[in-house]
């Protein structure tokens, strides 16, 4: 096993979240290292868990609306630089930064619970630099245990509770391109299989045969992580629009 996976079971065992949210915390560190990035805004932080999995080299200042989870996240990033993490809800970010841009944003399992998704992105894209960079995970709604549901005449279910949404692949695109935001990469992730408390007993989440089957139904996925650019058009029409609150 990777030792940043043997890592993250151990955060797993200890704070009792779904083995999938390792997968999609190893995509993103994935993605925020393949596009070169070095100074990081991540917006809704939780436990800090892809921060600690990140480089040193990675400067990261993180920020969540739950004190709980803040603490966690300075107690597992407490031995690694470039780390700062503060309580800070995502539409006061503007006026708590006075002009500081990031190179990039990580955004991750967060807009699903946002009454106002558009006005997020909108918000973090101001955040970035000229030509920034975000990188977004949400869930899949049409992801294979839907589609099973769904072929069994059931209705389809959000993950949580507290989704108020979750996204077909046209509408988050749809709506990265509505805030001019080009996707550069798009990528499934996991596969979560039905029933799968039960079966990731015996066939683990990390178990390369899902990555290959994942590679033939990538529509089914679990999540979807999209990497896009800001324009340089959208940078200044979102500066102004924002520096007006």
């Amino acid at each position: 096993m990777h030792p940043d996976l043997r890592f993250l079971e151990d955060l797993r065992e200890a704070y009792k979240y779904n083995a999938d949210h390792n997968i999609y915390y190893m995509a993103c560190r994935d993605a925020i290292l393949k596009f070169g990035i070095k100074d990081l805004l991540v917006v809704g932080c939780g436990k800090g868990i892809v921060e600690a999995i990140l480089p040193e080299t990675v400067r990261c200042y993180s920020v969540d609306v739950n004190d709980a989870d803040l603490h966690i996240a300075d107690e597992i990033n407490r031995r690694k630089p470039n780390r700062a993490f503060a309580k800070l809800n995502l539409f006061e970010l503007v006026t708590h930064l006075r002009g500081r841009r990031f190179q990039a944003a990580l955004l991750s399992e967060v807009n699903e619970h946002l009454a106002d998704d558009i006005g997020a992105l909108r918000v973090v894209s101001s955040c970035l630099i000229e030509r920034g960079t975000l990188v977004l995970t949400v869930p899949n709604v049409d992801r294979l245990v839907n589609a099973t549901r769904k072929a069994l005449g059931m209705r389809p279910h959000f993950m949580a509770e507290s989704h108020l949404r979750e996204y077909t692949k046209t509408e988050i695109l749809g709506k990265l391109c509505g805030v001019g935001l080009t996707p550069l990469r798009f990528q499934e992730v996991c596969l979560t299989l039905p029933k799968d408390r039960w079966v990731g007993k015996i066939l683990s989440p990390y178990h390369p045969w899902r990555r290959n089957v994942l590679k033939n139904i990538p529509h089914l996925a679990t999540y979807f992580l999209i990497v896009s650019r800001l324009s340089k058009f959208q940078h200044t029409h979102s500066h102004r629009a924002w520096s007006l609150e």
